[in-house]
Formats: C-alpha cells, sequence, structure tokens
C-alpha cells in the first residue's frame, strides 16, 4: 500500500507545475457525489499505471480523461487538490474494487472511438 501511494503521490506532484499558484489548503469543501467518487478512484488507479514506465502513456491518458470527466462536471472546483485529499485516504482494497470497472470504461471508450473513426474513414469527404 505505501509503494501505491508514493507512486500516487509522485504522479500528482508531477502533474502540477512548479510554478501552479499555492492552493488553499483550509477551505471547506462540500461532499463529493458518487459520479466524482467514482472518477476519483479512477484516476487514482490511472495514476498508479502512469507511475510504472511501461504502462505510463496510457496511465496519463486514463488520469486526462477522469480530471476531465470531473472538471466538465464542475469547472469551480480545483479536482487536483480534491485528488489530493482523496487518496490520501485510499487503501489497495478502494484500487482494487475499482479497477474493472474504471478499465471497463476506457475500453468502451476506445471501442466507441475507434467505431467513429471506421464510420468516418468509410464516409466521403465533404467538398
Amino acid at each position: 500500500m505505501r509503494k501505491t501511494i508514493l507512486a500516487l503521490s509522485a504522479v500528482l506532484a508531477l502533474s502540477v507545475s512548479a510554478h501552479a499558484p499555492a492552493m488553499a489548503q483550509s477551505k471547506a469543501e462540500r461532499s463529493l457525489t458518487a459520479e466524482e467518487t467514482a472518477d476519483l478512484h479512477c484516476m487514482a488507479i490511472y495514476s498508479v499505471l502512469a507511475a510504472q514506465p511501461e504502462h505510463s502513456a496510457s496511465g496519463a491518458i486514463g488520469v486526462f480523461y477522469f480530471l476531465g470527466k470531473l472538471e466538465g462536471r464542475d469547472a469551480q472546483t480545483d479536482w487536483l487538490e480534491r485528488f489530493n485529499g482523496f487518496v490520501a485516504g485510499l487503501t489497495e482494497a478502494d484500487l482494487s474494487a475499482n479497477t474493472q470497472r474504471c478499465g471497463q470504461i476506457m475500453m468502451d471508450k476506445g471501442q466507441a472511438l475507434i467505431e467513429l473513426g471506421e464510420r468516418m474513414s468509410r464516409s466521403e469527404p465533404a467538398a
């Protein structure tokens, strides 16, 4: 578990620019919705993958996909800061319980993109 949290911390540190303004530490925050919690779990899983050299590219894609979902729902929340607090309480069991679900989401989106690309390649270009 310690390795997992260290990996999450390393990825988070790399994802935040050294020139970013300081984030408020004591700001009272609303409770997370079920959708937000689910997306943060997935973001954590892909952060662990991104910290592994052989999976860094696919892990980064997953991190940014789920970060984009979160920001799309609520652009006012500092999701990197929320992620930082969220991963502090995660366990191996939390990650394991969500791995299949998160992977399936990414496989489904990947398949949808492949199918779209195939449809687009069969259609005639616009004149």
